[in-house]
């Protein structure tokens, strides 16, 4: 007879808890490990805010997790959850390391040390039982690299995906069998032609960044805590089922297209439930109107409900001095937007100056919105808002003053070009500290924009080298710093250039094209290897009109230039600085080529021209 399907609501230690020979497993047809250090550094935020800024008497959730039980139940087919089970295999893994690192430092001799030192070892053990189904009884206390060594011998998850790249299917083995850091770093894939962080996989990572995050934690009774809480007191529900099919469709059901309550709908409710009965009519219409001008900021790209109410957050915490702890330090966990508002905080209960706030920041937003610089700052991180939202507080419209702003949005875009091309997360001090103290002043009228100014440049040059960040921008592959090298290049050509929010990123020669032999052959490129190390670099990307991109985006270079004038599709089409660059360049060129040392010298004068603008 058929089983019937399980859903069990589990600890993350009881759901990862396997039993003896059983094995978590990815389907052929799952997709490749996509998770990134963004993500990875949400769910250690979620985390950490659950750890300490909750009672902790409700636990939290993770979300469902369906499982398909093939080959006698030993293996587990991860049919919805793989990314977060794999990314828990990681943290779990990162906590070891760490545990052994600092049990290796210590001596349990020491009064002070001895009650943290005797629960690492603890946590020690219940790590090294869940990823490697051993016996905790038979695990040793103390990390010794010869003896663990026979511990790292089971397989918790095995990847079968025909999406993933074959090379990669062994990076979880890479990374659990290792003991250290260094040997895991060692022992992990690179992937040639590549520098920096971009030469390893999403596993290796994301598990370094979950490693120096603890590093950077740097404090063994609070990891301690976070480890004991994400075990027992975070939960998933795990759904077992015994047909595959089953499995499929419970997962296409559980991913439809309901939607719950957001956070924002339950504090306007909030906000409507304080607000006296004689005034509600009023509250509803403006309200009305405030909604519908944030989804036209929405529209063109700046914020969202959900959005200002964060930023809104943020601001009123820094005034009320709620990011400084007692001993004046600077505390960087948040609570979620729900508990603030409707537990925290007596915001809501004031309705109608919550409104005129929210508008006020509102109508910045919209003063603001067609700024370039502002444009260029929110592609390049989301949570650049929150800070600058702050320093926006500073005006209403009658005041508003855009040099100034743009003053501070320069300082940001600095940072956050640093973040995006690193190899540090958000949440590091450099960052997410650092900007937590600027924070204040942002918000503090009577603090001039030199000093913040000054705060910014001593900061990227007391902890960044321009060589180092001018090497990692070379090596940059991504395209958010594609409007900002298009808005330095115009400054230093002299050239008119207003940012649109609906561009495209151009790759000059093209990332594919049903003429790649004579893109190569143009491009002076022998082999495939050789096209993947140039077609992404910064200096092979522009900024183009959607529909000049759409009409040309797979012709070669001279084709690029030529298209015929009258369909309007063509780089000679275009308002942004570097296609027309190009075409004043090239327009005496018989046969104009772009190779691949083209590609090199407009690489090296990006990076030039960002370290420049970053260390001015």
């Amino acid at each position: 007879m058929a089983k019937n399907i399980e859903p069990k609501l589990v600890s993350v230690k009881d759901y990862l808890n396997l039993e003896s020979g059983v094995i978590f497993n990815i389907p052929e047809y799952q997709r490749p490990y996509s998770w990134d250090i963004t993500r990875c550094e949400k769910l250690w935020n979620d985390i950490c805010d659950y750890v300490f800024k909750n009672d902790l008497r409700d636990a939290y959730f993770f979300g469902t997790i369906i499982i398909s039980c093939v080959d006698n139940d030993s293996q587990y087919d991860l049919v919805d959850g793989q990314q977060r089970t794999t990314t828990f295999i990681l943290l779990l893994k990162a906590f070891l390391v760490a545990i052994n690192d600092i049990l290796q430092d210590v001596s349990d001799s020491d009064d002070d040390s001895k009650d943290f030192v005797e629960a690492l070892k603890n946590r020690r053990k219940e790590i090294i039982s869940i990823l490697y189904n051993i016996d905790m009884d038979d695990i040793s206390n103390i990390p010794e690299k010869r003896n663990d060594r026979d511990y790292y011998i089971n397989e918790i998850i095995k990847n079968h995906s025909i999406r993933e790249d074959n090379k990669f299917k062994e990076e979880m083995k890479n990374i659990l069998f290792s003991y250290d850091f260094e040997e895991t770093k060692n022992n992990v894939i690179k992937i040639a032609k590549r520098k920096n962080d971009n030469k390893y996989t999403n596993y290796f990572k994301n598990f370094k960044f979950f490693y120096n995050t603890i590093k950077e934690l740097n404090n063994p009774i609070k990891l301690n805590s976070i480890i004991k809480t994400f075990l027992t007191s975070c939960e998933v529900i795990a759904i077992k089922s015994w047909k595959v099919e089953q499995a499929i469709a419970m997962f296409n059901s559980l991913n439809s297209d309901g939607m719950p309550l957001s956070d924002a709908d339950l504090i306007v409710s909030s906000l409507y439930a304080n607000t006296k009965d004689e005034d509600r009519d009023q509250f509803s219409q403006e309200w009305e109107e405030l909604q519908n001008r944030i989804n036209n900021l929405q529209k063109d790209g700046i914020t969202d409900i959900d959005n200002i109410f964060n930023q809104y957050m943020y601001y009123k915490r820094t005034v009320n001095g709620d990011t400084k702890s007692k001993g004046k330090a600077i505390d960087v966990t948040v609570p979620g937007l729900r508990r603030y508002f409707l537990d925290e905080s007596k915001i809501v209960q004031k309705p109608d100056d919550m409104i005129v706030e929210l508008s006020n920041l509102v109508s910045m937003w919209e003063s603001i919105s067609d700024n370039t610089l502002v444009k260029i700052l929110l592609r390049l991180n989301s949570n650049s808002k929150l800070f600058l939202a702050s320093y926006l507080f500073r005006f209403t419209e009658k005041d508003i003053d855009l040099n100034q702003i743009s003053e501070i949005v320069k300082c940001l875009i600095k940072l956050f070009v640093i973040l995006e091309i690193g190899e540090v997360g958000y949440s590091s001090s450099r960052f997410k500290t650092f900007l937590f103290e600027e924070e204040i002043k942002f918000a503090n009228k009577e603090i001039n924009n030199k000093e913040i100014i000054d705060d910014f440049r001593n900061h990227i040059n007391n902890f960044w080298k321009i060589d180092e960040i001018k090497d990692q921008i070379e090596d940059y592959y991504k395209h958010s710093l594609v409007p900002l090298n298009e808005y330095l290049f115009s400054l230093e050509k002299g050239y008119d250039f207003k940012f649109k929010s609906d561009y495209d990123v151009e790759h000059i020669m093209p990332s594919s094209s049903r003429y790649s032999k004579t893109v190569m052959k143009d491009a002076k490129i022998d082999s495939e290897e050789e096209f993947d190390q140039y077609v992404n670099k910064i200096g092979n990307k522009i900024a183009l009109e959607k529909e000049i991109n759409r009409s040309i985006g797979d012709n070669w270079f001279v084709a690029k230039l030529s298209i015929n004038n009258e369909l309007k599709n063509g780089y000679s089409n275009s308002d942004y600085p570097i296609a027309k660059y190009l075409v004043e360049k090239n327009k005496n060129v018989t046969h104009p080529l772009w190779t691949k040392e083209d590609i090199i010298e407009a690489t090296n004068e990006a990076s030039n021209r960002i370290c420049r603008f970053v260390f001015e």
